[in-house]
This record gives C-alpha cells, structure tokens and sequence, in this order.
C-alpha cells in the first residue's frame, strides 16, 4: 500500500508539473507549482515508511530485544521487562494514533490498564501481537510466530542477569540533530519560507500584466540604470530562495557547535526575504 501511494503521488506530481510546464506565468500557475511540490513531499514522506516497514525486524540476543523499524532502533534489555503477553488477553483492539495502513501500524495507544503502549507491528489482530511491558513504556509487535516468539522470548529473559543498560531509541545522526527539538530555529525557517512562498505568489499575480521590459535597477537618487526582460524578475524569489536554502544547509552543521552562530544565519535568510521583498515590490508594483 505504501509504494502505490508513492506512485500514485509522484504521477500526480508529474501531472502538476507538466501542466504547469505548458501554463504561461500566471497566479494559477504558482498554485500548481505550489501543488506538485507538496506532493514530490508526500510521496517521498510515504517512501520513508515504506522503506521504514520494509525493514521492521525483531531480534532476541542474549540479553536484549531489538526492535528496528526505517532509521529506529529499540533496544531493550530483557531485564528490564517486567513481563508479556499474548494480544489475546486484550479484550479490544487498539486504537493507535500515528501510521495505519494495512500491514503497517506504528503509532501510540492506550492498551487495557497500559497507559503508553508503542507499536511497531505488521498486523492488529490479538491473536498476532505480543506486547512487551517494561517500567513506563511497552511495545507492542508482530512477530511472524508470536507464540514461538513469546515462548523463546520468556526462555531468555530467566537466563539473563542483570546488570544491563536501560532500555534505549537509537536513530540516524541526521534525525538526532538537536535543531529539530528547537522551535525557535523552526520558528524563523517557517517565516523565511513562508515569505519567500508569498514573494513566488506576488510576482506571478502580477506577472501577466507586466509590461515586456522593466526596471531592474535603480541608483541612490533614484533613477533607473538596468532594463531587463520581465522574465528577469522571476529571479528575485528564487535568489532569496538560494539564500534562504544555503543558510539553512550551514545552520544544520553550526546548531551542532554554536547555536547562537546558526540563529544569526537563519535571522540573516530572513531578513534577505524582507529585501527581496523590497526590491521586488519596487520593480512590480
């Protein structure tokens, strides 16, 4: 199911783009562009689930269990569980809050008197879930074989003595970048792309009724020294858009070190959307 939404998506994308390829510029022109790059977003975000549920794995080792799911990796050291079961003593099926499709189910729930229950399951049903409960947190999973996997999991968790690390998520480098958790940072990139979206909007509501050739440039008194074709003026958003683009590549990199450094370079994109704006306003209006 996941890899016929992304293809259905990216086909849809396709057809927002070629039809935006044979529209003049024009404001409906900016929304179909604005169309096929929310969904190029969303086939590429239900291929990371895809590619995510293709590698759910559960491992039993001699003292843990791993559970691995796209870029997440569980691990939880038997000592630390306080028990499992079988989905057949839960009397209804859950209700999880996140990804459910068919053969996929990763989310959170409310399970019986288990107030945080994560899934990282193929199926629902009770008879093919095991839920592992440790002190705050529980899983719940399908294993191909839940009786065998239940039974082995028990066998192993008599032998293992303790002590053992805590239970932990492990992630990709890239997901554990402290700019995520930092709304500030996701504060000033929203504007900054918001501005810049608006500044695509402006130019192409105002694009059909240019004149062929504009004023691009002006002296400090004011006066015109730079004609150019009114194509030219595209330029201007997707230019604050490259700035806007580089400053957040660097940002990632400085957050790690100085943070104050990346929130002056993400201050700074900003702030270039706001001349943009200016000059843009300037030359169109």
């Amino acid at each position: 199911m996941g890899a016929g939404i992304s293809a259905a998506m990216l086909v849809l994308a396709f057809v927002f783009f070629w039809r935006l390829h044979e529209r003049p510029v024009s404001l409906s022109s900016f929304f179909l562009g604005v169309a096929g790059a929310l969904t190029v977003l969303g086939a590429f975000l239900f291929i990371f689930w895809t590619f995510s549920c293709l590698r759910l794995k559960y491992t039993i080792d001699q003292a843990t269990l791993v559970i691995r799911w796209g870029p997440i990796r569980h691990v939880v050291p038997l000592n630390f569980v306080e028990r499992a079961f079988s989905g057949e003593e839960v009397e209804r099926e859950p209700k999880i809050r996140g990804l459910n499709w068919i053969g996929h189910h990763v989310g959170s729930a409310r399970v019986g008197s288990l107030d945080r229950v994560v899934f990282y399951s193929a199926h629902v049903y009770p008879r093919e879930l095991v839920y592992v409960v440790t002190p705050g947190l529980a899983y719940a999973i399908s294993p191909p074989d839940a009786p065998g996997f239940l039974a082995k999991l028990r066998e192993v968790s008599e032998q293992v003595s303790p002590p053992v690390s805590r239970p932990q998520a492990e992630r990709w480098s890239v997901l554990r970048l402290p700019i995520w958790r930092d709304r500030y940072a996701q504060s000033i990139i929203l504007f900054g792309l918001l501005a810049n979206a608006a500044m695509f909007g402006y130019v192409t509501y105002f694009f059909p009724s240019l004149p062929d050739l504009l004023p691009m440039h002006f002296t400090v008194f004011g006066e015109v020294d730079l004609i150019g074709y009114r194509a030219e003026v595209l330029k201007l958003p997707a230019m604050a858009f490259a700035v806007l683009a580089s400053n957040l590549a660097l940002a990632l990199v400085l957050h790690l070190r100085e943070r104050v450094a990346a929130y002056i370079g993400l201050i700074a994109a900003a702030f270039v959307q706001m001349i943009f704006w200016v000059a843009t306003v300037r030359i169109v209006y």
